[in-house]
C-alpha cells in the first residue's frame, strides 16, 4: 500500500498489526518507514528505536533507523548504525 502511495491504508495496516502485537520489529520498521515519508519524524525515530530494541542485531532496522537520525541532522548517529548494520549483515 505503501508504494502505492495509499499511505493513510497502509498506516491502518501497520496500526492494525501493531496493536494485535505490539512488539513486532518488522511492522515497526514498516511503520517508521512509513512515518518517516510522511513527515512524523518524531513517531518515525520512536518506532525505529523500539525496532532496534527489540532486535539490537537486526541490520534491516539499524539501517531504517539511520535514515530517520539522517532525517533529523544527526549524522553521527547515523553512521553509527550503519557501521553496526554493515558489520552483522
Amino acid at each position: 500500500l505503501m508504494r502505492l502511495g495509499r499511505h493513510d491504508a497502509a498506516r491502518a495496516d501497520l496500526d492494525a498489526a501493531l496493536a494485535a502485537r505490539r512488539d513486532w520489529p518488522s511492522a515497526l520498521i514498516a511503520r517508521a518507514d512509513l512515518r518517516l515519508r510522511t513527515g512524523d519524524r518524531d513517531g518515525a525515530k520512536a518506532d525505529g528505536d523500539r525496532a532496534v530494541e527489540l532486535s539490537p542485531d537486526d541490520p534491516y532496522a539499524l539501517a531504517c533507523r539511520a535514515e530517520i537520525l539522517l532525517a533529523r541532522g544527526d549524522a553521527r548517529g547515523a553512521l553509527r548504525d550503519l557501521e553496526q548494520a554493515r558489520r552483522l549483515a
